[in-house]
Order: C-alpha cells, then structure tokens, then sequence
C-alpha cells in the first residue's frame, strides 16, 4: 500500500504519529518493526483506512465476535472490487487487520478469498 500521492513527508509523519497515540497500537506496531519496517510503515495506515472504511475502531474490532469480524471483512472486500481496488492493496488491508486482531489475541479461522487483479 504505497503512501498517499501528493501528501507532503510532514504531513505523512503527523498522520502516522497520531495512529500511534493509542499506547496498544504503538505496540503493534514497535512489534510489526521487529520484523520488517516496511510492513511496519503501511500496516497501520491499512488498519485505519480499514476502520474509517467500516466504522469502526482498532479496540472495537477486539471486541467483536469471530462471526462478526468475518462478516465485517468480507463485507469490506466486496467493497474495494466494487470500486475496483486492486487485489494486492486489498490483500495488504486485510493483512494488517488480522496482524492487528493477533495482537489483541484473537484468531480469525475463516477464510477471506479476495481476488487478486
């Protein structure tokens, strides 16, 4: 998920700060670091554009049940194809939530098909 064209850096690192303002997403994300920086940079840009999309918040999503998180994520995924969002940058989204439920301890087992274009 490339950053947004046409948004200065300055803008970009204010943005990204307050996402981390939240202590447990800043640990998810610190976390993410440990692996891989660039996995770091775009998974919380994803899981808020996820949230803002569904209207929702990342600690709501911990609260829900499995049923209702899959039934959010596929309503989200027919979303994107029917606006004609490529299939990788919806893949990275739902990457970055389920990496964000794994934090808060919950598991999805369902599976999400998403098509890749």
């Amino acid at each position: 998920m490339p950053p947004p064209k046409g948004v200065s850096p300055l803008v970009l690192k204010q943005r990204r700060e307050a996402r981390l303002k939240d202590p447990e997403v800043r640990r998810w994300y610190e976390n993410v670091t440990r692996g891989s920086v660039t996995t770091a940079e775009t998974y919380p840009r994803a899981l808020f554009l996820f949230c803002e999309t569904t209207k929702t918040t990342p600690p709501a999503l911990w609260k829900m049940k499995e049923e209702k998180l899959h039934r959010l994520l596929l309503d989200f995924v027919t979303h994107e194809e029917q606006r004609g969002q490529a299939g990788q940058t919806t893949v990275n989204i739902v990457k970055s939530v389920r990496s964000w439920l794994s934090h808060g301890g919950v598991v999805l087992t369902r599976p999400i098909k998403i098509h890749k274009l």
